[in-house]
């Protein structure tokens, strides 16, 4: 019975929520970003920012209703309902580094660190960096 419990409870922090910034970016084609000007470009990065900022707030707040509702009921809540976005934040990291890519072939110089997960402090007209805010959240899943 024991080994059932222990069992299941491992079988329900697999089905946690990822963390944003463990999330891979999906493989987008940088094609439709050939035509674009340095500056759309740099306007494009400055959309995805803001997109992967709330995406990533509700990844993590699904990965702490994940967190919570197998505390109590022993079941991966948020994921089970949807609330998981793991999908659209990797096709989000994908149009960014397709940026990347066609921002480099144009050098256009522009800044554009590594995708990682981006904060919603860095979402409004400051520079771009990857997220270190949720650092520990890694062990509420794990």
């Amino acid at each position: 019975m024991k080994q059932l419990a222990i069992l299941s409870m491992l079988v329900a922090l697999a089905a946690c929520a990822q963390s944003p910034d463990k999330i891979a970016p999906a493989y987008v084609s940088a094609v439709p970003y050939q035509n674009f000007t340095c500056s759309q470009l740099e306007q494009e990065v400055a959309n995805l920012t803001v997109a992967l900022s709330e995406a990533g707030q509700v990844q993590q707040q699904a990965r702490t209703h994940d967190t919570i509702g197998i505390i109590l009921i022993g079941l991966p809540l948020s994921s089970m309902t949807g609330g998981n976005v793991a999908p659209e934040i990797a096709r989000l990291k994908g149009e960014m580094e397709a940026v990347r890519e066609a921002s480099n072939e144009k050098q256009c110089g522009l800044d554009i660190p590594e995708v990682e997960f981006v904060a919603a402090e860095h979402a409004s007209n400051q520079p771009y960096t990857p997220c270190e805010a949720f650092e520990d959240a890694d062990a509420q899943c794990q």
